[in-house]
C-alpha cells in the first residue's frame, strides 16, 4: 500500500513544476497518513466555500517558490532535525499539562514570542501521532491569545505552518485578518505581505470590505512588481471571496500582463482560468483584451491541455460578457469533442458540459451534433444531477431546447412539484430559465404530456421576474416613440394593444391585428393585457401589477413554422424581420425595441436567447419585427416626421395596409 501510494506522489510530481521542497511535503505528507488531500473536518463546513485542498498546494507552490519568501514560509518537512531546547520544554509542559513555568523551564503561556514563534516551526516537523488534536488545538489558541505581540512577518508565517501541517486553523486565520485591519494604517505593507494574505483568505473564502479594499489599492499602485504567477494568486482570491475589482485601471493593468505572458511556453492555462473568473465578475467590457487573448490562445493552440472545466470557464467568461469570438468558440468546440469521445463520460461533469453549451448558445455557434447526444447521455447519468448543479442542469436543457432537442424526461423532472420546491428561494435567474424552459414546452413541444409549470409556481415567482411595462416604457429607448407615432397614424389607440406575449420574455411587445385584407383592426375591451387607449390615459408611466403576468392560452394553435423571410443578421446591424404565416386567420404582428444589451458587445450579433424568443412568438404565428437599437434611438431623436417616416416603413414592411 505504501509503495502504491509513492507512486501516486511521483505521478503528481511530474505533472507539475519541479519544487523539491514542495514535493517532499506533500509526499511525506501523504506516506505518512496525514491526509493532505481529504476535507478538513472543522474547515469550510458549506460546501459552496470550500477549495480544494490541492489547488490550494498548487497555488502556493507556484507563487512562494520565489526567494523573497525564503524565510516567510515552512520549508518541507525534516523528520531527522531536532528541537531547540525551548521548544521541547514546551512540548513536554504541553503534554503533562503544565500551564506555568516549573523549575525554570520554558512552557507554552510563559514562552516569549520569538519562542513561541520557534516552537511552531518546531513542531511542524513532528509526525502527527506526536502532536495529536489537543495539542494542536491548544497550540492554535495561544497563538490567537498573543497575537497582538506578532508582527506582521510572524502572523502569516505561523498561518503557512499551520497550513503545512493540514490543521484547521479558521479561528487562527480570522484573527490574522481582524489584526491587519486594525493595525493597517500604522503597518509598512510589502508585496509579500499582500501575497501571503491573499492566499489565506482565499482558503477561508471570507473577508471584510474594509481589508479586500485595501488589498486592491496596494496592487492597484503597485502593479507592475506583481508576476502572472502572482496575478493569478490575486484573481483567485477575489473571486473565491466574492469580491470584484473596484478600479478599473487594475483591471486594464491585468489584462495587459496576461496578454504580455499568454503567449510564452510558461504560461498556464490554470492561470488564465482564475484571471477570466475574475474579469467576468468585474464584467471587465475590453474589447480588444478579448480579441487579443482569443486570437492568440488560437494561434498558438495554448489550449491543448485545458481540462473541460477550464474551456467552460473561459468559453462562459466571452458569452457571459457577450463577447464573440468565432475561432475561440470553434476552437473550444473541437476541444471539447476531442476530450468526451472515447472518454469515460461517468467522469464527465455535467456542469461543464452545460456551460459550454449555454455559451455557445448564447454567441450563436454551432455545436457539433454528438456534443448534443454525449451532454445529453450525461445529463441522464444520475437522478441527482438536477439537484446538485440546479443552474448549471437547466442552462443545459434550454441550449438543448434552443438546438430543438426536448428530453421528455428530464423536462419532466424540473417541472416536478418536488423539484420545483427545491428551486424556490433561489437566485432570480433561475427561475428565470425554468420560466423560458416553460414557454419553450408549451409552444414547441405539442406532443409532451408530462409536468409543466404549475399555476401555484407561477403565483409564487418574484414579479421581478416578468416584464414591468411601466419600468419598460420609461427606459427601453424608442418604445414610447413607437407606440405614440402609431397612435398618431393609426388614429386611434385601441389598434394597439402592449403588453408581454410570452411569460418570460421582459421586453414589450407592441401587437396589432390585421383582418383579411391586412388592414389593422381594433382590439376590443374582453382581450387580455393593457390596450394603448389606457396607457395613454395614464401618461405611459404607470405601474401595474396587472401588466407583469402573461397568459399563453393561445399556444395550443398548431402550426409549422415557415421559413424565416431573413435570416438574423451577423454582418450588419440590421432590423430583423420574421414572417410565420397563417392561412385563413387573423394576422397578428409583435413589434418589439431590441436594446444594445440584447446585442453583443463587439459584433452586431442579437443573442441566442433573444433569437429563441422571436422564434416562440413566429411559432405562436406572430411576424414579429424587431427594432434595433440605431432605429430605436433615431426614433427617440427625430422630429415628429421623422417619426412618421420610420414607423409608416416598419409598416410597410410588416406589409400593414393603412386605409
Amino acid at each position: 500500500m505504501l509503495q502504491f501510494l509513492q507512486r501516486k506522489a511521483d505521478m503528481f510530481y511530474r505533472r507539475i513544476p519541479q519544487n523539491l521542497n514542495f514535493y517532499r511535503t506533500w509526499k511525506y505528507g501523504l506516506c505518512t497518513g496525514t491526509s493532505i488531500l481529504a476535507k478538513p473536518s472543522e474547515a469550510h463546513s458549506s460546501k459552496s466555500r470550500y477549495v480544494p485542498l490541492a489547488v490550494s498546494q498548487r497555488i502556493r507552490q507556484d507563487v512562494f517558490v520565489n526567494m523573497n519568501f525564503r524565510n516567510r514560509i515552512a520549508t518541507a518537512r525534516k523528520t531527522w532535525s531536532s528541537m531547540s531546547p525551548a521548544s521541547a520544554s514546551i512540548l513536554e509542559g504541553m503534554k503533562s499539562g503544565l500551564s506555568s513555568s516549573v523549575g525554570g523551564k520554558v512552557t507554552l503561556s510563559s514562552s516569549t514570542v520569538e519562542e513561541l514563534v520557534s516552537f511552531v516551526a518546531d513542531v511542524a516537523n513532528l509526525p502527527e501521532s506526536e502532536f495529536e488534536y489537543k495539542l494542536r488545538n491548544d497550540l492554535e489558541t495561544e497563538c490567537i491569545r498573543r497575537i497582538q505581540d506578532f508582527d506582521q512577518k510572524a502572523m502569516l508565517y505561523v498561518a503557512d505552518v499551520f497550513f503545512v501541517m493540514n490543521m484547521a486553523s479558521n479561528r487562527y486565520l480570522k484573527a490574522v485578518f481582524q489584526e491587519f485591519e486594525r493595525r493597517w494604517n500604522t503597518l509598512s505593507i510589502t508585496k509579500e505581505d499582500i501575497l501571503q494574505l491573499l492566499f489565506f483568505l482565499s482558503i477561508l473564502r471570507t473577508s471584510s470590505i474594509f481589508l479586500m479594499h485595501k488589498v486592491e489599492e496596494f496592487i492597484s499602485e503597485h502593479a507592475s512588481q506583481f508576476s502572472i504567477n502572482e496575478v493569478g494568486l490575486i484573481c483567485h482570491t477575489f473571486f473565491v471571496t466574492n469580491t470584484a475589482f473596484r478600479n478599473f485601471k487594475t483591471l486594464e493593468n491585468v489584462s495587459s500582463l496576461v496578454l504580455n505572458n499568454v503567449d510564452k511556453e510558461t504560461f498556464r492555462v490554470g492561470l488564465l482560468v482564475s484571471i477570466m473568473k475574475t474579469m467576468r465578475h468585474a464584467q471587465f467590457p475590453s474589447v480588444r483584451f478579448y480579441k487579443d487573448l482569443g486570437t492568440v490562445l488560437c494561434q498558438k493552440r495554448k489550449l491543448q491541455d485545458a481540462t473541460l472545466s477550464d474551456l467552460a470557464t473561459l468559453s462562459f467568461t466571452y458569452s457571459s460578457l457577450k463577447m464573440v469570438h468565432r475561432d475561440l468558440s470553434d476552437y473550444v468546440n473541437a476541444l471539447t469533442k476531442s476530450k468526451i469521445s472515447g472518454k469515460k463520460l461517468n467522469f464527465v461533469r455535467m456542469k461543464d458540459l452545460s456551460r459550454l453549451l449555454w455559451s455557445s448558445m448564447m454567441l450563436c455557434v454551432d455545436i457539433p451534433r454528438d456534443m448534443l447526444e454525449k451532454s445529453l447521455y450525461i445529463m441522464r447519468l444520475d437522478s441527482q444531477l438536477p439537484f446538485r448543479y440546479p443552474e448549471a442542469f437547466v442552462e443545459g436543457l434550454v441550449a438543448l431546447a434552443v438546438n430543438r432537442i426536448y428530453p421528455a424526461d428530464l423536462l419532466d423532472v424540473v417541472f416536478s412539484p418536488k423539484y420545483l420546491a427545491f428551486k424556490s428561494g433561489r437566485l432570480l435567474e433561475q427561475h428565470f430559465q425554468l420560466l423560458l424552459l416553460g414557454s419553450v414546452v408549451q409552444i414547441e413541444c405539442e406532443n409532451y404530456k408530462g409536468n409543466q409549470l404549475s399555476q401555484s409556481y407561477l403565483a409564487s415567482c418574484p414579479s421581478e421576474l416578468f416584464g414591468n411595462l411601466g419600468y419598460e416604457l420609461r427606459t427601453r429607448q424608442g418604445l414610447l416613440s413607437l407606440i405614440q407615432t402609431l397612435h398618431h397614424i393609426l388614429g386611434d389607440s385601441s389598434f394597439l394593444r402592449c403588453h408581454f406575449i410570452l411569460s418570460h420574455s421582459r421586453i414589450t411587445d407592441v401587437e396589432l391585428r390585421l383582418d383579411s385584407s391586412n388592414h389593422p383592426v381594433m382590439f376590443n375591451s374582453t382581450c387580455d393585457g393593457p390596450d394603448a387607449q389606457r396607457m395613454l390615459q395614464s401618461g405611459f408611466l404607470k405601474d401595474s401589477s396587472s401588466n407583469l403576468a402573461l397568459s399563453l392560452k393561445e399556444t395550443s394553435i398548431s402550426h409549422e413554422l415557415l421559413k424565416e423571410n431573413r435570416e438574423i443578421s451577423r454582418t450588419d446591424l440590421g432590423n430583423i424581420y420574421l414572417k410565420a404565416n397563417r392561412p385563413g386567420l387573423q394576422r397578428r404582428i409583435s413589434i418589439k425595441v431590441m436594446g444594445w444589451n440584447q446585442y453583443a458587445l463587439n459584433e452586431p450579433l442579437l443573442l441566442g436567447l433573444h433569437q429563441m424568443e422571436l422564434r416562440l412568438l413566429a411559432r405562436l404565428g406572430y411576424d414579429v419585427f424587431a427594432v434595433n437599437p440605431v432605429l430605436a434611438q433615431q426614433l427617440d431623436s427625430s422630429s415628429l416626421e421623422g417619426k412618421e417616416e420610420i414607423v409608416r416603413s416598419i409598416l410597410e414592411k410588416c406589409d400593414v395596409r393603412l386605409q
